[in-house]
């Protein structure tokens, strides 16, 4: 037993992840050095105060909520919040809490969620905003495309209505004919240099050379709009990323007139949205690299997922491989998974605990694992996290050790 603790002592203290075990009164009983290097607070200044002296003000009346849940209830509780670091900037976190009945204190893991959580919610508002503005925008240019033909158009009316866009005509061979003041704006052409010029002006070259413009053209008249996302470029030889509708004007007699286009500048949003999705790929190569192996299990063993550790430390050839296979497999002591199953089932919670699991080769190898198990509201077990530190190193250290103190004992 003495053994046990000190492997999941070493666990506890090497993981780059945030662990910690929180007092009834909402003080830190316990954490590893992990917190410290997030926020940059010592051991000693984390203990010394209430874990809501710690959270933004808007997040300290939803903190004990979930705290008082994990405690009246079975099931793990997620959260999140915002947490001060000691440069008095906040990072946001994500907290899965467990109540531990048997040391009446709440196990806690925590991941550090800013980038993803900042970049999201700027994106969100981003999207929600252009959304408004294009469907706003989509409903005045099919009211005109209805009731105008290019040589009726009132444009100075269309004009002021999405003086946020750039607005032009084309006409049928795709030449500019009209040009609003929101074009002059964000492409920097005044109308008297860019009428009678060809669209294909704002294009990249590699867009020319591959005929993006020319598909534009094709895929209007064949389908009765286009939209494309993608790279323009302004006068001064400056590209943004613009999103693109096209649309076909006809006469009375239903003969082609020309094309209405618009472009919106998207570069903003681009940009959020490619610091999303670097964070969270950010997220997922950390999962992915850790040297703790990682997994999570449907209540019959299957395997959900899991990271490239784990997949490696029972020998499997890929991740994939892994999702195809049954935890119970791993264990050549069927006994081991049941027992876990009515551990959660106790406690939620299973830490510390030291087995064999049997590698795809035969091979045996030592871990050191911690459990938790996810409930529903009816009390039943949805899924299971593991993870798994592998100490076969460590083990065989001690059986050689064992064995030259026993020589010793017999000479």
């Amino acid at each position: 037993m003495k053994e046990g603790l000190t492997n999941f002592d070493q666990f506890f203290n090497l993981s780059k992840d945030m662990i910690c075990y929180i007092r009834p009164d909402g003080f830190f009983d316990r954490m590893n050095p992990a917190w410290s290097l997030q926020f940059g607070w010592t051991q000693e200044e984390l203990r010394s105060k209430n874990i809501l002296e710690f959270l933004h003000p808007d997040d300290q009346p939803r903190f004990s909520e979930p705290l008082i849940r994990a405690m009246e209830g079975r099931a793990a509780v997620t959260f999140e919040n915002r947490f001060r670091c000691k440069d008095s900037t906040y990072k946001w976190i994500s907290w899965n809490a467990y109540f531990l009945p048997e040391q009446n204190r709440v196990f806690a893991l925590t991941y550090d969620i800013s980038p993803s959580k900042q970049a999201s919610e700027m994106l969100r508002v981003i999207r929600e905003d252009l959304e408004t503005r294009l469907q706003q925008l989509n409903i005045e240019l099919k009211r005109v495309q209805r009731q105008l033909s290019l040589s009726e158009m009132r444009f100075d009316l269309l004009e002021q209505n999405v003086e946020q866009y750039a607005v032009m005509v084309l006409d049928v061979e795709g030449h500019i004919v009209k040009w609003s003041a929101g074009a002059e704006r964000m492409l920097g052409y005044h109308a008297k240099e860019i009428i009678g010029e060809y669209f294909s002006r704002f294009y990249q070259a590699e867009d020319i050379w591959r005929g993006r413009h020319h598909h534009a053209l094709r895929s209007v008249l064949a389908n009765g709009r286009f939209e494309d996302n993608g790279l323009r470029l302004r006068k001064d030889g400056t590209s943004f990323y613009a999103h693109v509708i096209l649309m076909p004007f006809f006469d009375e007699a239903g003969t082609l007139s020309g094309f209405m286009k618009i472009m919106c500048d998207r570069t903003e949003y681009k940009k959020l949205h490619d610091q999303l999705r670097t964070a969270e790929e950010r997220n997922h190569k950390l999962f992915e690299e850790s040297m703790t192996g990682y997994c999570v299990l449907s209540p019959d063993g299957s395997i959900n997922t899991c990271n490239h550790s784990f997949a490696t430390m029972v020998g499997f050839e890929s991740i994939h491989n892994a999702q195809q296979s049954n935890m119970n497999n791993l264990f050549p002591n069927s006994a081991v998974p049941q027992a876990i199953l009515r551990s959660l089932y106790e406690h939620e919670i299973v830490q510390g605990k030291e087995f064999q699991l049997q590698r795809t080769n035969g091979e045996l190898v030592s871990v050191l694992a911690n459990f938790f198990g996810q409930f529903n509201d009816n009390g039943e077990l949805v899924e299971v996290h593991g993870s798994f530190l592998n100490i076969s190193k460590q083990k065989e250290a001690e059986r050689h050790w064992n064995q030259k103190q026993n020589i010793g004992c017999n000479d």
